[in-house]
C-alpha cells in the first residue's frame, strides 16, 4: 500500500533531516552550520523561512522524503529593490523519484512564495532546465562565459606531458609565475594614489559605493553591506579593497580552490572606473603570491565588465563550458522585456550559490 505524502513548509526542527537527505542524494558532507548560514541566516527571508522551503513527508513516519527551497536575495530592478529567487538544494529520496512528487513541490512552493519574489533566476543542468522549463516557467536568458587568466605553465606542461615528475613540474610552476607576475606588473600601471589592502569584512562605506555604482545596471543583486557581509561571511575568501583618502572606491572577493591545480576566483568585483585596473591588478599579485596556477571570472556574455578582464588578459578558454541562466518571472508587476534582456544583467560566480 503507497504511503500518504504530505506537502507542507519548513518547521524549526527540520534542518538535520533536510540537511541529512541533502548529503545522502549528492554524496556530500556539508554540516549543519552551512545549512543555518544559507537559511537561517540568510537577513532576506525577512522572517517567512518557512515560506522558502517546501518539505515532501510521509505522513505516517515523518520522514522528509523530498525539498525545494529557493535562497531569497534583494535585487534592483530598474529603479526597484523587489526580492528574488534562486532555486536550490531540490532533492527527492530515490525511492519516491518521480516527477508527480517533484511537481507537488514545485507548485506548492509557487504558491506559498505568491507575492513575495518577483522573479526567480538560475543556473541549471540540463536535466533540471527540463523540468523547470515545463513546470516552473523557465525561458533562457543567455549565458556566463567563464574568462580565463593563466598565471603558471604548470597545468599546461601536465596535460602535454602527463607523465613529467612532480618535482619538474614544480620548478615550471615557480619559474612560469615570476614571468606572469612580471608581465601583469608591465602591463598594468597601478594608480600610486589608490590604497588596495586585505580586510576582513566590509564596513558601512561599502553602501555609499553602492549607490553610485547601481545604475551601470538595470538587474543584479543589491551589493550593499548587509547582503555582502552574510554572503561572504561563510567560507574562505579574501577580501580586497581599494581606498582613495579614505574613499572606498572598489572591492574584489577572491577565492582559491583545487588541490592539484590551484584555481583563483574572482567571486565578485565592484568598483569606481578609475579603480577598476589597479583592483584587477591587485587581484592577479595576490593570485600569484598564493601560488594560483590560473584565475576564472565568470560574467554574463553581454556584460561590459568583459572589456576589462580582457584588458589585464583574461579570454575565453574552450576548456570551460558556459554556464547557463534561467529566468521566471513571478510577478505580473515585473516588466517582462527589461527581465529577459540579458544586457540588463549583471551576474558573477558570487550570485550563484556554491
Amino acid at each position: 500500500m503507497e504511503k500518504f505524502i504530505k506537502i507542507r513548509q519548513y518547521e524549526a526542527g527540520d534542518e538535520k533531516k533536510l540537511n541529512d537527505l541533502f548529503n545522502k542524494i549528492f554524496h556530500k558532507s556539508r554540516p549543519l552550520e552551512k545549512w543555518k548560514w544559507m537559511y537561517a541566516e540568510n537577513p532576506f527571508y525577512n522572517k517567512d523561512l518557512a515560506k522558502w522551503i517546501t518539505i515532501a513527508e510521509e505522513d505516517d513516519e515523518g520522514r522528509i522524503i523530498g525539498h525545494y527551497a529557493s535562497w531569497a536575495i534583494n535585487f534592483k530592478f530598474g529603479n526597484r529593490i523587489v526580492t528574488a529567487g534562486e532555486p536550490i538544494d531540490t532533492v527527492v529520496d530515490p525511492s519516491r523519484r518521480g516527477i508527480k512528487l517533484l511537481t507537488s513541490l514545485i507548485e506548492q512552493h509557487k504558491q506559498n512564495n505568491h507575492g513575495i519574489a518577483a522573479f526567480a533566476y538560475g543556473f541549471p543542468n540540463k536535466i533540471a532546465y527540463e523540468i523547470g522549463e515545463r513546470f516552473f516557467g523557465y525561458k533562457v536568458l543567455g549565458v556566463m562565459i567563464e574568462y580565463f587568466r593563466r598565471l603558471s605553465l604548470r597545468c599546461a606542461v601536465k596535460n602535454r606531458f602527463p607523465k613529467c615528475p612532480s618535482l619538474i613540474l614544480n620548478l615550471i610552476h615557480k619559474i612560469s609565475q615570476k614571468f606572469y607576475s612580471l608581465i601583469v606588473s608591465i602591463k598594468i600601471r597601478r594608480d600610486k594614489q589608490l590604497c588596495i589592502k586585505m580586510v576582513h569584512s566590509l564596513d558601512e562605506r561599502v553602501n555609499s559605493l553602492w549607490n553610485i555604482t547601481k545604475d551601470r545596471y538595470g538587474i543584479m543583486a543589491v551589493r550593499d553591506q548587509k547582503y555582502l557581509n552574510w554572503r561572504y561571511s561563510y567560507g574562505s575568501y579574501t577580501i580586497l579593497i581599494a581606498e582613495r583618502m579614505g574613499t572606498l572606491e572598489g572591492y574584489a572577493i577572491l577565492k582559491i580552490e583545487g588541490k592539484i591545480a590551484k584555481v583563483g576566483l574572482i567571486m565578485d568585483f565592484l568598483s569606481v572606473e578609475k579603480a577598476t585596473l589597479s583592483l584587477l591588478h591587485a587581484s592577479l599579485k595576490y593570485f600569484i603570491e598564493h601560488g594560483t596556477d590560473y584565475v576564472l571570472c565568470s560574467i554574463l556574455k553581454e556584460d561590459p565588465f568583459n572589456v576589462h578582464l580582457k584588458g589585464v588578459g583574461f579570454h575565453e578558454h574552450s576548456g570551460f563550458q558556459p554556464i547557463p541562466v534561467v529566468y521566471s518571472q513571478l510577478s505580473s508587476e515585473i516588466d517582462i522585456d527589461f527581465l529577459k534582456n540579458p544586457a540588463n544583467w549583471h551576474l558573477c560566480y558570487g550570485d550563484k550559490e556554491r
